[in-house]
Protein backbone atom coordinates (compact mmCIF):
# COMPACT_ATOMS: atom_id res chain seq x y z
CA UNK A 1 0.00 0.00 0.00
CA UNK A 2 3.04 2.39 0.81
CA UNK A 3 4.56 2.02 -2.22
CA UNK A 4 1.37 2.57 -4.61
CA UNK A 5 0.79 5.92 -2.24
CA UNK A 6 4.14 7.25 -3.03
CA UNK A 7 3.75 6.35 -6.47
CA UNK A 8 0.75 8.29 -6.76
CA UNK A 9 2.74 11.10 -5.36
CA UNK A 10 5.18 10.69 -8.28
CA UNK A 11 3.32 10.43 -11.04
CA UNK A 12 0.64 13.40 -9.58
CA UNK A 13 2.62 16.21 -7.93
CA UNK A 14 3.88 19.04 -10.48
CA UNK A 15 6.63 19.30 -7.56
CA UNK A 16 10.06 18.32 -8.24
CA UNK A 17 11.21 18.26 -4.78
CA UNK A 18 8.16 15.86 -3.56
CA UNK A 19 8.31 14.22 -6.57
CA UNK A 20 12.33 13.17 -5.69
CA UNK A 21 11.02 12.53 -1.66
CA UNK A 22 8.83 9.81 -3.04
CA UNK A 23 11.10 8.19 -5.28
CA UNK A 24 13.72 8.32 -2.03
CA UNK A 25 11.15 6.40 -0.20
CA UNK A 26 10.61 4.01 -2.74
CA UNK A 27 14.05 3.00 -2.74
CA UNK A 28 13.94 2.55 0.65
CA UNK A 29 10.77 0.05 0.68
CA UNK A 30 12.48 -2.18 -1.43
CA UNK A 31 15.70 -2.11 0.19
CA UNK A 32 14.37 -5.67 2.12
CA UNK A 33 13.20 -6.71 -1.53
CA UNK A 34 15.26 -9.15 -4.09
CA UNK A 35 17.73 -6.88 -5.49
CA UNK A 36 16.68 -7.39 -9.16
CA UNK A 37 13.05 -6.73 -8.99
CA UNK A 38 14.55 -3.85 -6.80
CA UNK A 39 16.40 -2.04 -9.27
CA UNK A 40 14.72 -2.87 -12.20
CA UNK A 41 11.36 -1.37 -10.41
CA UNK A 42 13.65 1.93 -9.65
CA UNK A 43 15.01 2.12 -12.66
CA UNK A 44 11.41 2.85 -14.43
CA UNK A 45 10.68 4.91 -11.51
CA UNK A 46 13.40 6.78 -12.45
CA UNK A 47 12.62 7.35 -16.19
CA UNK A 48 9.18 8.06 -15.59
CA UNK A 49 10.16 10.68 -13.26
CA UNK A 50 12.25 12.67 -15.97
CA UNK A 51 10.05 12.49 -18.90
CA UNK A 52 7.06 13.96 -16.35
CA UNK A 53 9.35 16.45 -15.24
CA UNK A 54 10.48 17.68 -18.94
CA UNK A 55 7.01 17.91 -19.83
CA UNK A 56 6.18 19.94 -16.23
CA UNK A 57 9.38 22.19 -16.71
CA UNK A 58 7.90 22.43 -20.47
CA UNK A 59 4.82 23.56 -19.43
CA UNK A 60 5.47 26.06 -17.36
CA UNK A 61 8.23 27.82 -19.50
CA UNK A 62 4.87 28.60 -22.00
CA UNK A 63 2.15 28.85 -19.57
CA UNK A 64 1.14 30.78 -16.45
CA UNK A 65 0.53 28.60 -13.22
CA UNK A 66 -3.60 28.23 -13.06
CA UNK A 67 -4.07 31.11 -9.93
CA UNK A 68 -1.99 33.73 -11.28
CA UNK A 69 -3.11 32.96 -15.25
CA UNK A 70 -6.52 33.72 -13.70
CA UNK A 71 -5.30 37.26 -12.44
CA UNK A 72 -4.02 38.00 -15.56
CA UNK A 73 -6.99 37.07 -17.87
CA UNK A 74 -8.96 38.98 -14.75
CA UNK A 75 -6.86 42.32 -15.43
CA UNK A 76 -6.87 41.49 -18.97
CA UNK A 77 -10.40 41.72 -19.36
CA UNK A 78 -11.19 44.41 -17.25
CA UNK A 79 -8.46 46.95 -19.31
CA UNK A 80 -9.54 45.77 -22.33
CA UNK A 81 -13.29 47.27 -21.69
CA UNK A 82 -11.54 50.33 -19.86
CA UNK A 83 -9.38 50.77 -23.44
CA UNK A 84 -12.68 50.59 -25.57
CA UNK A 85 -14.56 53.45 -23.33
CA UNK A 86 -11.81 55.27 -23.90
CA UNK A 87 -10.93 55.45 -20.24
CA UNK A 88 -7.07 55.42 -20.84
CA UNK A 89 -5.61 56.66 -17.65
CA UNK A 90 -7.35 54.53 -15.52
CA UNK A 91 -6.51 51.60 -18.44
CA UNK A 92 -2.63 53.24 -17.71
CA UNK A 93 -3.17 52.29 -13.60
CA UNK A 94 -4.48 48.63 -15.20
CA UNK A 95 -1.59 47.71 -17.16
CA UNK A 96 0.99 49.16 -13.82
CA UNK A 97 -0.52 46.57 -11.69
CA UNK A 98 -0.16 43.92 -14.51
CA UNK A 99 3.12 44.52 -14.83
CA UNK A 100 3.99 44.68 -11.21
CA UNK A 101 2.34 41.23 -11.29
CA UNK A 102 4.43 39.95 -14.01
CA UNK A 103 7.58 40.75 -12.34
CA UNK A 104 6.91 39.40 -8.68
CA UNK A 105 6.42 35.93 -11.15
CA UNK A 106 8.80 36.12 -13.23
CA UNK A 107 6.53 36.37 -16.50
CA UNK A 108 8.30 37.86 -19.03
CA UNK A 109 5.39 37.70 -21.91
CA UNK A 110 2.51 39.22 -19.93
CA UNK A 111 5.04 42.28 -19.13
CA UNK A 112 6.01 42.80 -22.52
CA UNK A 113 2.32 42.94 -23.29
CA UNK A 114 1.48 45.40 -20.50
CA UNK A 115 4.10 47.42 -21.18
CA UNK A 116 3.03 47.52 -25.13
CA UNK A 117 -0.84 48.28 -24.14
CA UNK A 118 0.45 51.39 -21.38
CA UNK A 119 2.55 53.02 -24.35
CA UNK A 120 -0.36 52.50 -26.88
CA UNK A 121 -2.86 54.16 -23.95
CA UNK A 122 -0.22 57.11 -23.59
CA UNK A 123 0.02 57.77 -26.94
CA UNK A 124 -4.09 58.01 -26.83
CA UNK A 125 -3.73 60.26 -23.97
CA UNK A 126 -1.57 62.89 -25.76
CA UNK A 127 1.65 61.96 -23.26
CA UNK A 128 3.88 60.88 -26.41
CA UNK A 129 7.50 61.09 -24.81
CA UNK A 130 6.30 58.55 -22.26
CA UNK A 131 4.87 56.52 -24.97
CA UNK A 132 8.10 56.38 -26.97
CA UNK A 133 9.92 55.61 -24.35
CA UNK A 134 8.06 52.41 -22.98
CA UNK A 135 8.04 51.77 -26.84
CA UNK A 136 11.84 51.49 -26.67
CA UNK A 137 11.89 49.64 -23.16
CA UNK A 138 9.92 46.85 -24.68
CA UNK A 139 12.25 46.09 -27.70
CA UNK A 140 15.22 46.41 -25.49
CA UNK A 141 13.59 43.78 -23.65
CA UNK A 142 12.84 41.63 -26.39
CA UNK A 143 16.22 41.95 -28.41
CA UNK A 144 17.26 39.02 -26.03
CA UNK A 145 14.19 36.85 -26.86
CA UNK A 146 14.05 34.26 -29.37
CA UNK A 147 11.06 33.44 -31.53
CA UNK A 148 9.21 36.61 -30.39
CA UNK A 149 9.33 38.30 -33.69
CA UNK A 150 5.69 39.04 -34.64
CA UNK A 151 5.89 40.92 -30.53
CA UNK A 152 8.53 43.01 -32.21
CA UNK A 153 7.01 44.02 -35.43
CA UNK A 154 3.99 44.87 -33.69
CA UNK A 155 5.78 47.42 -31.15
CA UNK A 156 7.69 48.82 -34.10
CA UNK A 157 4.30 49.72 -36.06
CA UNK A 158 3.12 51.39 -32.96
CA UNK A 159 6.24 53.15 -32.40
CA UNK A 160 6.40 54.47 -35.86
CA UNK A 161 2.83 55.85 -35.67
CA UNK A 162 3.89 57.73 -32.73
CA UNK A 163 6.91 58.92 -33.99
CA UNK A 164 4.19 60.42 -36.61
CA UNK A 165 2.23 62.07 -33.71
CA UNK A 166 5.38 64.27 -32.61
CA UNK A 167 6.27 64.94 -36.30
CA UNK A 168 9.30 62.58 -36.64
CA UNK A 169 8.91 61.36 -39.73
CA UNK A 170 12.58 60.02 -40.47
CA UNK A 171 12.17 57.89 -37.14
CA UNK A 172 9.14 56.62 -38.33
CA UNK A 173 9.66 56.26 -41.57
CA UNK A 174 12.65 53.97 -40.04
CA UNK A 175 10.83 51.73 -37.94
CA UNK A 176 8.12 51.05 -40.06
CA UNK A 177 10.80 50.37 -43.16
CA UNK A 178 12.40 47.68 -40.31
CA UNK A 179 8.95 46.31 -40.33
CA UNK A 180 8.80 45.27 -43.91
CA UNK A 181 12.22 43.91 -43.35
CA UNK A 182 11.23 41.83 -40.31
CA UNK A 183 7.91 40.12 -41.83
CA UNK A 184 9.97 39.28 -45.04
CA UNK A 185 12.86 37.72 -43.07
CA UNK A 186 11.11 35.81 -40.47
CA UNK A 187 7.72 35.49 -42.78
CA UNK A 188 5.47 36.87 -40.60
CA UNK A 189 1.88 37.58 -41.33
CA UNK A 190 0.88 39.76 -44.21
CA UNK A 191 -1.22 41.54 -41.75
CA UNK A 192 1.47 43.73 -40.65
CA UNK A 193 2.31 45.31 -43.91
CA UNK A 194 -1.22 46.96 -44.15
CA UNK A 195 -0.24 49.09 -40.97
CA UNK A 196 2.54 49.94 -42.30
CA UNK A 197 1.30 51.20 -45.36
CA UNK A 198 -1.00 53.16 -43.03
CA UNK A 199 2.28 54.50 -41.34
CA UNK A 200 4.06 55.87 -44.63
CA UNK A 201 0.75 56.90 -45.92
CA UNK A 202 0.91 58.83 -43.01
CA UNK A 203 4.49 60.07 -43.15
CA UNK A 204 3.63 61.48 -46.89
CA UNK A 205 0.58 63.37 -45.37
CA UNK A 206 2.36 65.02 -42.61
CA UNK A 207 5.16 66.04 -45.72
CA UNK A 208 1.81 67.28 -47.42
CA UNK A 209 1.99 65.07 -50.07
CA UNK A 210 -1.28 63.88 -50.41
CA UNK A 211 -0.71 62.21 -54.24
CA UNK A 212 2.07 59.59 -52.94
CA UNK A 213 -0.41 59.25 -49.29
CA UNK A 214 -3.26 58.16 -51.75
CA UNK A 215 -1.18 55.82 -53.21
CA UNK A 216 0.36 54.01 -50.31
CA UNK A 217 -2.63 54.03 -48.85
CA UNK A 218 -4.20 52.45 -51.70
CA UNK A 219 -1.62 49.43 -51.40
CA UNK A 220 -2.59 48.93 -47.81
CA UNK A 221 -6.16 48.05 -49.11
CA UNK A 222 -5.52 45.84 -52.18
CA UNK A 223 -3.40 44.06 -49.23
CA UNK A 224 -6.18 43.98 -46.88
CA UNK A 225 -8.56 43.05 -49.70
CA UNK A 226 -6.12 39.82 -50.46
CA UNK A 227 -5.73 38.73 -47.46
CA UNK A 228 -9.77 39.48 -46.91
CA UNK A 229 -9.72 41.27 -43.93
CA UNK A 230 -12.64 43.99 -43.80
CA UNK A 231 -11.23 46.11 -40.96
CA UNK A 232 -7.93 46.57 -42.80
CA UNK A 233 -9.70 47.72 -45.78
CA UNK A 234 -12.03 49.88 -43.90
CA UNK A 235 -9.66 51.99 -42.57
CA UNK A 236 -7.69 51.97 -45.47
CA UNK A 237 -10.75 53.52 -47.54
CA UNK A 238 -10.93 56.14 -44.55
CA UNK A 239 -7.28 56.81 -45.10
CA UNK A 240 -7.97 57.07 -48.85
CA UNK A 241 -10.75 59.36 -48.06
CA UNK A 242 -9.45 61.87 -46.09
CA UNK A 243 -6.62 62.13 -49.02
CA UNK A 244 -9.70 63.14 -51.78
CA UNK A 245 -10.45 65.24 -48.79
CA UNK A 246 -7.13 67.36 -48.52
CA UNK A 247 -6.94 66.98 -52.53
CA UNK A 248 -10.30 68.56 -52.79
CA UNK A 249 -11.73 65.81 -54.95
CA UNK A 250 -15.01 65.87 -52.78
CA UNK A 251 -17.12 63.61 -54.62
CA UNK A 252 -14.41 61.11 -55.04
CA UNK A 253 -14.14 61.36 -51.15
CA UNK A 254 -18.43 61.65 -50.84
CA UNK A 255 -17.97 57.55 -52.82
CA UNK A 256 -15.27 55.97 -50.71
CA UNK A 257 -16.70 57.02 -47.54
CA UNK A 258 -19.70 54.86 -48.41
CA UNK A 259 -18.02 51.77 -49.94
CA UNK A 260 -15.90 52.11 -46.25
CA UNK A 261 -18.97 52.28 -44.04
CA UNK A 262 -21.11 49.49 -45.81
CA UNK A 263 -17.88 47.70 -44.98
CA UNK A 264 -18.44 48.61 -40.86
CA UNK A 265 -18.70 45.80 -38.84
CA UNK A 266 -19.08 45.06 -34.86
CA UNK A 267 -15.45 44.87 -35.10
CA UNK A 268 -15.05 48.54 -36.22
CA UNK A 269 -13.86 50.83 -33.05
CA UNK A 270 -16.25 53.56 -32.39
CA UNK A 271 -13.79 55.49 -33.23
CA UNK A 272 -13.12 54.84 -37.13
CA UNK A 273 -17.23 54.89 -37.19
CA UNK A 274 -17.28 58.22 -36.31
CA UNK A 275 -14.27 58.80 -38.21
CA UNK A 276 -15.83 57.45 -41.13
CA UNK A 277 -19.08 59.71 -39.92
CA UNK A 278 -16.81 62.63 -39.92
CA UNK A 279 -15.57 62.29 -43.66
CA UNK A 280 -18.92 61.91 -44.86
CA UNK A 281 -20.46 64.84 -43.40
CA UNK A 282 -17.39 67.27 -44.56
CA UNK A 283 -17.35 65.72 -47.99
CA UNK A 284 -21.55 66.12 -48.23
CA UNK A 285 -21.20 69.76 -47.11
CA UNK A 286 -18.17 70.72 -49.56
CA UNK A 287 -20.74 69.74 -52.77
CA UNK A 288 -22.95 71.63 -50.30
CA UNK A 289 -25.92 68.67 -49.97
CA UNK A 290 -25.92 70.53 -46.49
CA UNK A 291 -29.13 68.71 -45.08
CA UNK A 292 -27.78 65.38 -46.09
CA UNK A 293 -24.54 66.51 -44.08
CA UNK A 294 -26.10 66.61 -41.18
CA UNK A 295 -27.03 63.40 -39.80
CA UNK A 296 -23.58 62.12 -40.21
CA UNK A 297 -21.63 65.07 -38.78
CA UNK A 298 -24.20 64.75 -35.85
CA UNK A 299 -23.37 60.99 -35.17
CA UNK A 300 -19.40 61.71 -35.52
CA UNK A 301 -19.80 64.39 -32.90
CA UNK A 302 -22.16 62.08 -30.67
CA UNK A 303 -19.34 58.99 -30.75
CA UNK A 304 -16.83 61.81 -30.58
CA UNK A 305 -18.03 62.87 -26.86
CA UNK A 306 -19.73 60.04 -25.36
CA UNK A 307 -15.86 58.32 -25.87
CA UNK A 308 -14.02 61.17 -25.59
CA UNK A 309 -12.52 61.43 -29.41
CA UNK A 310 -10.87 65.19 -29.11
CA UNK A 311 -10.27 65.54 -32.49
CA UNK A 312 -13.28 64.23 -34.42
CA UNK A 313 -15.53 66.46 -31.52
CA UNK A 314 -13.65 69.39 -32.70
CA UNK A 315 -14.17 69.54 -36.67
CA UNK A 316 -17.55 68.01 -35.90
CA UNK A 317 -18.62 70.97 -33.65
CA UNK A 318 -16.92 72.84 -36.70
CA UNK A 319 -18.02 72.08 -39.70
CA UNK A 320 -21.90 71.82 -38.03
CA UNK A 321 -20.88 75.52 -36.85
CA UNK A 322 -20.75 76.56 -40.06
CA UNK A 323 -23.84 74.18 -41.59
CA UNK A 324 -26.03 75.82 -38.93
CA UNK A 325 -24.70 79.21 -39.90
CA UNK A 326 -25.67 78.16 -44.00
CA UNK A 327 -29.28 76.98 -43.20
CA UNK A 328 -30.11 80.20 -41.04
CA UNK A 329 -29.93 78.08 -37.61
CA UNK A 330 -28.20 80.93 -35.68
CA UNK A 331 -28.81 79.64 -32.25
CA UNK A 332 -27.45 76.36 -32.84
CA UNK A 333 -24.48 78.30 -35.29
CA UNK A 334 -23.81 79.89 -31.90
CA UNK A 335 -23.63 77.06 -29.73
CA UNK A 336 -21.35 74.67 -32.14
CA UNK A 337 -18.84 77.52 -32.16
CA UNK A 338 -19.07 77.92 -28.56
CA UNK A 339 -18.19 74.22 -28.47
CA UNK A 340 -15.92 73.62 -30.90
CA UNK A 341 -13.53 76.69 -29.28
CA UNK A 342 -13.67 74.70 -26.22
CA UNK A 343 -12.85 71.38 -27.96
CA UNK A 344 -10.41 73.06 -30.09
CA UNK A 345 -8.17 74.21 -27.06
CA UNK A 346 -8.56 70.47 -25.44
CA UNK A 347 -7.78 68.85 -28.15
CA UNK A 348 -4.66 71.29 -29.44
CA UNK A 349 -3.40 70.84 -25.26
CA UNK A 350 -2.49 67.01 -25.87
CA UNK A 351 -0.32 67.45 -29.35
CA UNK A 352 3.47 67.65 -29.46
CA UNK A 353 4.15 71.55 -30.84
CA UNK A 354 5.40 70.42 -34.34
CA UNK A 355 2.12 68.54 -34.65
CA UNK A 356 0.03 71.16 -32.92
CA UNK A 357 1.73 73.92 -35.49
CA UNK A 358 0.82 71.63 -38.25
CA UNK A 359 -3.04 71.32 -36.95
CA UNK A 360 -3.07 74.96 -36.69
CA UNK A 361 -2.34 75.13 -40.33
CA UNK A 362 -4.61 72.71 -41.45
CA UNK A 363 -7.82 74.27 -39.28
CA UNK A 364 -6.77 77.93 -40.97
CA UNK A 365 -6.89 76.40 -44.35
CA UNK A 366 -10.48 74.70 -44.01
CA UNK A 367 -11.67 77.55 -42.38
CA UNK A 368 -10.41 79.67 -45.73
CA UNK A 369 -12.25 76.48 -47.80
CA UNK A 370 -15.51 77.02 -45.46
CA UNK A 371 -15.30 80.55 -46.09
CA UNK A 372 -15.06 80.41 -50.12
CA UNK A 373 -18.03 77.68 -49.71
CA UNK A 374 -20.14 80.69 -47.94
CA UNK A 375 -19.61 83.23 -50.27
CA UNK A 376 -20.45 81.31 -53.08
CA UNK A 377 -23.75 80.47 -51.42
CA UNK A 378 -24.07 84.32 -50.30
CA UNK A 379 -23.43 84.87 -54.35
CA UNK A 380 -26.57 82.47 -55.42
CA UNK A 381 -28.72 84.10 -52.69
CA UNK A 382 -27.91 87.33 -54.55
CA UNK A 383 -29.31 86.31 -57.36
CA UNK A 384 -32.05 84.91 -56.14
CA UNK A 385 -33.13 87.39 -53.69
CA UNK A 386 -34.03 91.03 -53.74
CA UNK A 387 -31.18 93.20 -52.36
CA UNK A 388 -33.62 94.97 -49.59
CA UNK A 389 -34.53 91.51 -48.60
CA UNK A 390 -30.62 90.11 -47.97
CA UNK A 391 -30.15 93.27 -46.18
CA UNK A 392 -33.23 93.07 -43.62
CA UNK A 393 -32.48 89.84 -43.16
CA UNK A 394 -28.37 90.12 -42.04
CA UNK A 395 -29.85 93.36 -40.20
CA UNK A 396 -32.02 90.99 -37.92
CA UNK A 397 -29.55 88.31 -37.45
CA UNK A 398 -26.74 90.81 -36.66
CA UNK A 399 -29.51 92.60 -33.57
CA UNK A 400 -30.53 89.05 -32.71
CA UNK A 401 -26.79 88.41 -32.01
CA UNK A 402 -26.37 91.58 -30.41
CA UNK A 403 -28.79 91.43 -28.16
CA UNK A 404 -27.35 87.90 -26.87
CA UNK A 405 -24.04 88.77 -26.83
CA UNK A 406 -25.45 91.64 -24.46
CA UNK A 407 -27.80 89.93 -22.84
CA UNK A 408 -24.82 87.34 -21.22
CA UNK A 409 -22.63 90.44 -20.62
CA UNK A 410 -25.25 92.01 -18.49
CA UNK A 411 -25.41 88.74 -16.42
CA UNK A 412 -21.89 88.33 -16.25
CA UNK A 413 -21.50 91.78 -15.11
CA UNK A 414 -23.99 91.66 -12.19
CA UNK A 415 -22.39 88.28 -11.48
CA UNK A 416 -18.86 90.16 -11.19
CA UNK A 417 -20.73 92.89 -8.63
CA UNK A 418 -21.65 89.74 -6.37
CA UNK A 419 -17.87 88.31 -6.61
CA UNK A 420 -16.20 91.80 -6.00
CA UNK A 421 -18.04 92.80 -2.53
CA UNK A 422 -15.85 91.24 0.30
CA UNK A 423 -17.94 93.25 2.79
CA UNK A 424 -20.64 90.16 2.46
CA UNK A 425 -20.92 87.01 2.49
CA UNK A 426 -22.19 85.28 -0.94
CA UNK A 427 -25.34 83.93 0.90
CA UNK A 428 -25.96 87.77 1.91
CA UNK A 429 -25.22 89.02 -1.08
CA UNK A 430 -27.47 86.32 -2.66
CA UNK A 431 -30.63 86.85 -0.04
CA UNK A 432 -30.24 91.13 -0.81
CA UNK A 433 -30.40 90.28 -4.59
CA UNK A 434 -33.70 87.72 -4.36
CA UNK A 435 -35.16 90.03 -1.99
CA UNK A 436 -34.25 93.29 -5.00
CA UNK A 437 -35.99 91.59 -7.81
CA UNK A 438 -39.91 91.42 -8.08
CA UNK A 439 -40.56 87.44 -8.15
CA UNK A 440 -43.99 86.68 -10.02
CA UNK A 441 -45.37 84.51 -12.89
CA UNK A 442 -45.11 87.63 -15.22
CA UNK A 443 -41.03 88.85 -14.33
CA UNK A 444 -39.29 89.65 -17.43
CA UNK A 445 -35.86 89.52 -16.31
CA UNK A 446 -33.42 88.58 -18.85
CA UNK A 447 -31.95 84.62 -18.86
CA UNK A 448 -28.88 83.11 -20.49
CA UNK A 449 -29.78 81.65 -23.47
CA UNK A 450 -32.47 83.63 -24.16
CA UNK A 451 -35.08 81.58 -21.72
CA UNK A 452 -38.61 83.07 -21.65
CA UNK A 453 -40.03 83.84 -18.64
CA UNK A 454 -43.73 82.65 -19.75
CA UNK A 455 -42.20 79.50 -18.77
CA UNK A 456 -42.99 79.83 -15.70
CA UNK A 457 -46.42 82.01 -16.01
CA UNK A 458 -48.44 78.37 -14.98
CA UNK A 459 -47.10 78.37 -12.38
CA UNK A 460 -48.44 76.79 -8.78
CA UNK A 461 -45.79 78.32 -6.27
CA UNK A 462 -47.24 81.39 -4.40
CA UNK A 463 -44.79 84.30 -3.91
CA UNK A 464 -44.37 83.15 -0.90
CA UNK A 465 -43.84 79.43 -1.13
CA UNK A 466 -41.15 80.31 -3.60
CA UNK A 467 -39.62 83.14 -0.24
CA UNK A 468 -39.54 80.14 1.27
CA UNK A 469 -37.48 77.86 -1.16
CA UNK A 470 -35.07 80.60 -1.95
CA UNK A 471 -33.69 80.86 2.10
CA UNK A 472 -34.29 76.70 1.87
CA UNK A 473 -31.55 76.91 -0.78
CA UNK A 474 -29.78 79.15 0.42
CA UNK A 475 -29.17 77.63 3.71
CA UNK A 476 -28.63 74.23 1.98
CA UNK A 477 -25.74 76.04 0.01
CA UNK A 478 -24.20 77.23 2.83
CA UNK A 479 -24.32 73.95 5.42
CA UNK A 480 -23.62 70.83 3.31
CA UNK A 481 -21.66 72.75 0.47
CA UNK A 482 -22.91 70.51 -2.38
CA UNK A 483 -21.24 73.09 -5.20
CA UNK A 484 -17.49 71.24 -4.42
CA UNK A 485 -18.70 68.54 -5.64
CA UNK A 486 -18.07 68.43 -9.35
CA UNK A 487 -20.09 65.84 -10.67
CA UNK A 488 -23.15 67.62 -8.77
CA UNK A 489 -26.22 67.49 -11.00
CA UNK A 490 -29.31 69.64 -10.95
CA UNK A 491 -31.01 66.27 -10.20
CA UNK A 492 -28.93 65.79 -7.22
CA UNK A 493 -29.85 68.57 -5.70
CA UNK A 494 -33.83 68.89 -6.26
CA UNK A 495 -33.75 65.08 -4.36
CA UNK A 496 -31.34 66.72 -1.09
CA UNK A 497 -33.98 69.37 -0.95
CA UNK A 498 -37.27 67.62 -2.02
CA UNK A 499 -37.86 69.44 -4.77
CA UNK A 500 -38.79 68.37 -8.32
CA UNK A 501 -35.91 69.68 -10.99
CA UNK A 502 -38.92 72.21 -12.81
CA UNK A 503 -39.82 73.95 -9.06
CA UNK A 504 -35.57 74.40 -8.46
CA UNK A 505 -35.37 75.54 -11.75
CA UNK A 506 -37.74 77.82 -11.52
CA UNK A 507 -37.30 79.56 -7.84
CA UNK A 508 -33.45 79.27 -9.37
CA UNK A 509 -34.59 81.78 -12.48
CA UNK A 510 -37.29 83.63 -10.55
CA UNK A 511 -35.16 84.41 -7.40
CA UNK A 512 -31.47 85.25 -8.71
CA UNK A 513 -31.88 85.19 -12.00
CA UNK A 514 -29.95 82.39 -13.09
CA UNK A 515 -29.58 78.93 -13.93
CA UNK A 516 -28.10 76.18 -12.14
CA UNK A 517 -24.82 76.27 -13.37
CA UNK A 518 -24.44 79.70 -13.24
CA UNK A 519 -25.71 79.34 -9.89
CA UNK A 520 -23.44 76.88 -8.81
CA UNK A 521 -20.54 78.50 -10.43
CA UNK A 522 -21.01 81.78 -8.50
CA UNK A 523 -20.13 79.48 -5.27
CA UNK A 524 -17.25 77.49 -6.89
CA UNK A 525 -15.44 80.98 -7.76
CA UNK A 526 -16.06 81.97 -4.45
CA UNK A 527 -14.89 79.31 -2.88
CA UNK A 528 -11.50 79.47 -5.29
CA UNK A 529 -10.92 82.74 -4.28
CA UNK A 530 -11.11 82.08 -0.42
CA UNK A 531 -7.85 79.67 -1.18
CA UNK A 532 -6.32 81.82 -3.37
CA UNK A 533 -6.44 84.16 -0.86
CA UNK A 534 -5.34 82.55 2.16
CA UNK A 535 -1.30 82.67 3.33
CA UNK A 536 -1.35 79.56 4.42
CA UNK A 537 -2.24 77.85 0.97
CA UNK A 538 0.33 79.49 -1.30
CA UNK A 539 1.59 75.91 -2.07
CA UNK A 540 -1.16 74.56 -3.72
CA UNK A 541 -1.69 75.00 -7.45
CA UNK A 542 -4.20 76.08 -9.50
CA UNK A 543 -5.48 73.14 -10.77
CA UNK A 544 -5.78 71.69 -7.20
CA UNK A 545 -7.54 74.60 -6.16
CA UNK A 546 -10.06 74.39 -9.01
CA UNK A 547 -10.71 70.39 -7.96
CA UNK A 548 -10.99 71.44 -4.30
CA UNK A 549 -13.42 74.18 -5.38
CA UNK A 550 -15.74 71.97 -7.35
CA UNK A 551 -14.45 72.09 -11.41
CA UNK A 552 -13.59 68.78 -12.80
CA UNK A 553 -10.86 69.88 -14.89
CA UNK A 554 -8.24 72.68 -15.19
CA UNK A 555 -9.90 74.04 -18.42
CA UNK A 556 -13.22 74.77 -17.31
CA UNK A 557 -11.69 76.74 -13.95
CA UNK A 558 -9.93 78.85 -16.11
CA UNK A 559 -13.02 79.58 -18.36
CA UNK A 560 -15.38 80.04 -15.42
CA UNK A 561 -12.84 82.10 -13.08
CA UNK A 562 -11.62 84.38 -15.99
CA UNK A 563 -15.41 85.10 -16.68
CA UNK A 564 -16.53 85.51 -13.52
CA UNK A 565 -13.68 87.98 -11.75
CA UNK A 566 -11.98 89.15 -15.31
CA UNK A 567 -9.04 87.36 -14.42
CA UNK A 568 -7.13 84.20 -14.77
CA UNK A 569 -6.90 82.49 -10.95
CA UNK A 570 -3.45 83.05 -11.93
CA UNK A 571 -3.06 86.63 -13.05
CA UNK A 572 -5.89 87.16 -9.61
CA UNK A 573 -3.36 85.68 -7.16
CA UNK A 574 -0.48 87.24 -8.55
CA UNK A 575 -2.93 91.07 -8.52
CA UNK A 576 -4.00 89.52 -4.61
CA UNK A 577 -0.09 89.14 -3.25
CA UNK A 578 1.11 92.71 -4.61
CA UNK A 579 -1.30 93.86 -2.57
CA UNK A 580 -0.54 92.42 0.32
CA UNK A 581 3.06 93.47 -0.28
CA UNK A 582 2.00 96.96 -0.58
Amino acid sequence: MATIAYLKVCFETTNFVYRNIAIIMINLHFITSRFPLRFLFLVLIYCMNFVVHAQVSMVDTVDIQTPVRNVVNQLNKRALLLFHEGKYKEYIKAMDSLEVLADQNNLKIPKIRAITQQASAYQKIGAYKKSVSRYLEVLKILETEEQMYLDRAVVLVNLSNTYNSIVDTINAKNAAQEVFALQKEKNLTALLNVSVYATLGDVALINENYTKALEIYEKGKVLGEQLGNEQAVYLSLLNMANCYLFLEMYEKAQETIAIALELATRDSSNEAIALGNLYLGKALFHVKKFVEAQAPLQKAKALAITNDYLEIKMYSHKYLAQLHEILKNYESAVKEHRAYENSREDYLSTLSSAKRFIVEKQLAESTKIIEKQSQSINQLLLYGILAVSIVTILLFVFIRKKKLIAREHKLILKDRALLLDQNHTLKQKLTELSRSRPISEADQTIFIDAEKPQKYRNSKLTIEEKRVRIHQILEYMDDKKPYLDYELKQSDMANDLSLSVHVLSEVLNDGFGKNFSNFINLYRIEEAKKLLEDPNETQLKIEAIGYQSGFSSRTSFNRAFKKYVGQTPSEYREAFDTILLQ
